[in-house]
């Protein structure tokens, strides 16, 4: 047994690095109640003007299918 293998022995397993889809629908819903005036928004207003973390476009389009699905 080396080194690092013995100071991993005690660690929980990795979080998963990217935030669950729920966290990524709620950001979106924030973003538009506190910052989206227009009446629709696109995929493409979101990627440029959402949240960092949406600014992806497949997540971008899941969030808001979630927050569709939902009404």
């Amino acid at each position: 047994m080396n080194l690092f293998e013995r100071l991993n022995k005690g660690r929980p397993p990795p979080a998963e690095d990217r935030p669950n889809e729920i966290t990524l629908a709620q950001k979106l819903l924030d973003f538009l109640q506190q910052h989206w005036t227009k009446p629709t928004v696109s995929a493409r207003d979101i990627c440029i003007y959402g949240p960092y973390s949406i600014r992806d476009r497949k997540r971008a389009i899941d969030a808001a299918e979630i927050l569709a699905k939902e009404g």
